[in-house]
């Protein structure tokens, strides 16, 4: 396999990705940065326990992107690569749709 790392990459920063689960972000990150995520953040407790096999040295929070702590998460750490994916919630029909205003308080810590 051929493998490409993002030049950019510096270890003493952090790789944070939210609304992390099964699906295939946190491998892509760690083929192209040559590491896994070093926090990984997602509300549903089912999402995390694959993530968890596949990338055990991440830190794992469940719970709401919203309700982890930039700061506390981070312990102070720069953070160099931060995966942002768009937020789902039920809407009073019973429909899964995208969150309906977007925000990216997380980022200002």
């Amino acid at each position: 396999m051929n493998t490409f790392h993002f030049k950019h990459n510096n270890p003493d920063k952090l790789i944070v990705d939210l609304f992390a689960g099964g699906g295939g972000m946190s491998p892509a990150i760690e083929e192209a940065m040559g590491r896994s995520p070093d926090i990984a953040v997602n509300h549903c407790e089912a999402a995390l326990p694959l993530h968890r096999e596949n990338h055990p040295q991440t830190r794992h929070f469940i719970a709401d992107v919203w309700e982890v702590d930039p700061r506390g998460a981070t312990q102070g750490r720069p953070v160099g690569l931060l995966h942002l994916s768009p937020g789902r919630y039920q809407n009073p029909h019973g429909e899964t749709t995208m969150t309906p205003e977007p925000k990216i308080d997380f980022i200002k810590g």
